[in-house]
């Protein structure tokens, strides 16, 4: 007859006596589902002569639970799953000296101990067999514990998913081995939170919270964590402190962060690691030994990220551990080809490309410019390209407007991700390509008016979540793709007057310039039309250039129903502006296949019979004379070639050196020697002769 149960958490189901003080003789209390015992349960039961805990769920018993017990001389405790570790030695001890138990009690773990007798045991077989084991055991028998609100707790496991946190909670027991924070707003995990108390646990789950920043330093002296989920985050970095003191770590996911690169110390000392996961990122660089110290390492998955296939990533084909075909974003010429069909040969570095993980670059600034609280000012400095190797990391805002700047680098302006400003107006930029700015999350100003920029590709500004000022005013744009400004959700609407960067923060709309470009209002740029009528995200600044029906009419106020392809031939003119090889078969001869590069430019990809910028030369095949042992090559049509080979040799190209010992005549044993177009024989001893 239990007096008082307390559910802990719908699991532990505790027993107390305190309010029942006028016990009988005997007590039978077998066959529930008792997992915990106060040790003061039994104080002043000093009559209680039987106690029966036989068929319950209990796995340790605290030191001195039946101190009380004067005149105990019956005790059931068999059918419980008994840990006989070094919590449960006085009990083997009390069952020798006492002789009371007569159930027949055994113990159920560990596997060494299993169904072995207490009160016949060497007190000595019980240990713990390490830290982890010692403090799971030790709360298990902990019934007091209180969970923390919201959460659910369930021995030393500890849930608290989807409760809105923007911290760990102070009261997650210490002794807890998993702690699953799934599902919450945690920014930050900071040295001076609540984590530094949970050095027990062995699993955390952090997975799906808007995690920015860790601080270094964090998990040092976690060495019982074993899985460590960070992913679905907003990681940027990771410096190679950030996991220091996570030297039994087997599974690490970093997959959906916003990390850019990985370097040689970013998982130094995590020896143990199995398992690393980093998909879905924003990563171009991994540097080659990245991984040499992890020898444990056999599952490494990159997918999903703009990997750049150059000289600094060639290490990374013959790595045994990548799983999956991740594959290349740059250069243009290998996107979307996985990285193991990358032949050697095309892993090359350009002679300014930088170790994007590098950032010990100068703190020095550029030449004919200014630097101050993370602002580069280089306007009017008559620069032909940015400086990025004398610009810091942290730098939040470049101002390179009235330079003769051509071209912006992918890799290395990427690189700058902390960038909220960029003035790159009145330039010589001719062509936006795809992804240029993608991984400049925190971008909220592009300035890009006064170039001569004539085409945006339909993902220039892809990425630029946080987008608020847009200015492509000034430029020689005739067309823009649909769909171009899909990816700027913050867009609202488009201004033309000359403003004040200092006080643009306040507004929250996005002021973006479209005014003073030719546009060629035909039907390809109706749904720019219509785009802008929707919100009233334009003032009524931009206009049309052509056709003459549509000469200087405003994109904002004309009909859509105007906006007609009225002169096909034209219509496709301007569209192959910013694609050549639209609708045309005439640029590349000899069935060569035109490709429209990153930088709007093309290339023929020609049969392998022919070369040429245009696929106009046919290769000669025997230029290099592939004939090998000084065959003579003679060219057949269509590029191909035929090799006469001299006598004693064969194949494709006179390769092979035909075997003369096939047909040999050596005599009692002799062993024949292959030559040229001849053979000798090496006579067995007592022998000789040809």
């Amino acid at each position: 007859m239990l007096f008082e149960l307390y559910r802990f958490c719908c699991s532990f189901i505790i027993i107390n006596f305190k309010q029942y003080i006028q016990f009988n003789s005997y007590r039978l209390l077998n066959a529930n589902k008792i997992v915990c015992i106060r040790a003061d349960t039994f104080r002043g039961l000093e009559k209680l002569s039987l106690l029966s805990l036989y068929d319950n769920q209990l796995k340790t018993l605290i030191n001195g639970t039946f101190n009380s017990l004067k005149n105990i001389q019956t005790l059931h405790l068999a059918r419980n799953p008994f840990i006989c570790d070094c919590h449960l030695r006085w009990l083997n001890l009390y069952l020798r000296e006492k002789q009371i138990e007569t159930s027949g009690v055994r113990c159920a773990g560990p596997r060494r101990m299993a169904k072995q007798k207490f009160g016949i045991l060497k007190d000595q077989k019980f240990r713990c067999q390490n830290r982890l084991k010692y403090l799971q055991t030790l709360n298990t028998a902990q019934c007091e514990i209180e969970c923390s609100k919201g959460c659910t707790c369930d021995r030393t496991t500890v849930v608290c998913r989807g409760l809105q946190l923007q911290e760990i909670p102070n009261d997650i027991p210490a002794f807890t081995t998993t702690l699953d924070l799934q599902d919450n707003l945690i920014k930050r995990i900071s040295r001076d939170g609540n984590l530094q108390r949970l050095k027990n646990l062995r699993i955390l789950d952090l997975r799906n919270n808007q995690i920015e920043e860790i601080d270094d330093d964090i998990f040092d002296g976690f060495d019982s964590l074993n899985q460590l989920f960070l992913n679905n985050n907003s990681l940027h970095t990771i410096t190679s402190q950030t996991f220091n003191g996570l030297k039994n770590v087997q599974i690490l996911n970093l997959d959906t962060n916003k990390l850019t690169c990985i370097k040689n110390d970013t998982f130094m000392n995590m020896n143990k690691l199995e398992l690393l996961s980093l998909n879905d990122n924003n990563i171009k660089y991994i540097a080659s030994s990245s991984f040499d110290q992890l020898r444990f390492l056999s599952d490494l998955n990159v997918q999903s990220n703009p990997l750049i296939c150059n000289c600094h990533m060639k290490w990374l084909k013959q790595s045994k551990i990548i799983s999956g075909h991740p594959e290349c974003m740059l250069p243009t010429k290998l996107r979307n080809i996985p990285i193991i069909n990358v032949t050697d040969e095309d892993f090359v570095c350009n002679p300014i490309e930088i170790d994007l993980c590098d950032t010990s670059y100068s703190n020095s600034c550029p030449q004919n410019c200014t630097c101050y609280n993370r602002i580069v000012r280089c306007s009017h400095a008559q620069l032909i390209r940015i400086p990025y190797e004398e610009i810091s990391i942290d730098t939040e805002e470049l101002y390179f407007d009235s330079n003769n700047i051509e071209e912006i680098s992918f890799e290395l302006i990427n690189r700058l991700i902390n960038l909220v400003r960029i003035d790159l107006s009145y330039n010589k930029l001719r062509f936006i390509p795809g992804n240029l700015f993608s991984n400049l999350t925190r971008l909220e100003t592009l300035i890009l008016s006064y170039n001569k920029i004539q085409c945006l590709d339909s993902n220039a500004f892809k990425g630029l979540k946080n987008l608020r000022i847009l200015s492509i005013h000034g430029n020689e744009i005739s067309t823009i793709s649909e769909g171009t400004f899909n990816d700027l959700p913050i867009l609202s609407h488009m201004y033309e007057e000359k403003f004040d960067y200092n006080q643009i923060r306040t507004y929250r709309f996005v002021f973006s310039a479209l005014g003073s470009n030719p546009f060629y209002c035909d039907c390809h740029l109706a749904w720019l039309s219509s785009w802008i009528k929707a919100d009233y995200v334009e003032p009524g600044i931009a206009r049309c250039a052509a056709p003459s029906q549509m000469a200087s009419k405003l994109l904002l106020t004309s009909p859509i129903s105007l906006f007609q392809c009225y002169n096909k031939t034209e219509s496709n003119n301007y569209q192959q502006k910013c694609n050549p090889c639209l609708n045309r078969t005439d640029l590349c001869s000899n069935h060569g296949i035109c490709r429209l590069l990153s930088s709007g430019k093309y290339i023929c990809d020609c049969l392998p019979s022919y070369h040429g910028e245009h696929c106009e030369k046919i290769n000669d095949a025997c230029f290099h004379n592939p004939c090998k042992q000084q065959g003579t090559c003679h060219k057949l049509a269509d590029g191909r070639f035929q090799c006469h080979c001299l006598s004693g040799f064969t194949g494709s190209q006179c390769e092979i050196n035909i075997n003369d010992c096939i047909s040999h005549h050596c005599q009692n044993n002799g062993t024949c020697l292959d030559k040229i177009n001849d053979y000798s024989c090496l006579c067995s001893p007592l022998f000789t002769g040809k």
